[in-house]
């Protein structure tokens, strides 16, 4: 893609989050870009938070940002590649924690769950132990929350997909 994902993405990500009432941001980062990430995300006025074993999949950093939420009852994970998502899917998904903090919250679109995920933060150990998010959520009570909006399953990985997103905007 000739960039890291996160440097094409996040502060987009960053004021979406803001914008659907997310009060603080917490960015995982890593190597090898871990160094020019953490600059934008603090720009951004996000905390930043250091996965040191990156080798142990995006699960680990999942993980980690829960563990380093502990004493908030839940936590909402945007991935990077996800750019597309609405502050209003945001919105929704936080609001409804607010009532069920102790389970996860997913955006469905024409029946297809997306991204963000709001997990509870006690889901961290379930998290580390498991070799996927997928696997984790799974063993989980989850409740889907219909919405309005595709970008929850866009997933930009590849240079193609970038030049297709690019084209749109």
């Amino acid at each position: 893609m000739g960039r890291p994902k996160a440097l094409l993405f996040l502060q987009q990500i960053c004021a979406t989050l803001r914008e659907g009432g997310a009060d603080s941001l917490l960015v995982v980062v890593a190597a090898p870009h871990g160094e020019a990430v953490a600059r934008m995300a603090a720009a951004s006025g996000a905390q930043v938070v250091w996965n040191r074993h990156p080798e142990q999949g995006q699960v680990s950093s999942m993980a980690l940002g829960l563990e380093t939420l502990q004493g908030h009852p839940f936590a909402l994970l945007a991935l990077v590649d996800h750019p597309d998502v609405s502050s209003t899917t945001v919105r929704t998904l936080l609001e409804a924690a607010v009532h069920e903090p102790s389970i996860v919250h997913l955006p469905v679109f024409h029946g297809e769950r997306g991204h963000p995920v709001l997990l509870p933060t006690a889901a961290a150990p379930l998290l580390r132990a498991s070799p996927s998010a997928r696997e984790a959520i799974a063993q989980l009570e989850v409740r889907e929350h219909p919405v309005d909006d595709p970008g929850i399953l866009l997933d930009i990985d590849t240079a193609e997909g970038l030049s297709r997103w690019t084209e749109t905007r």
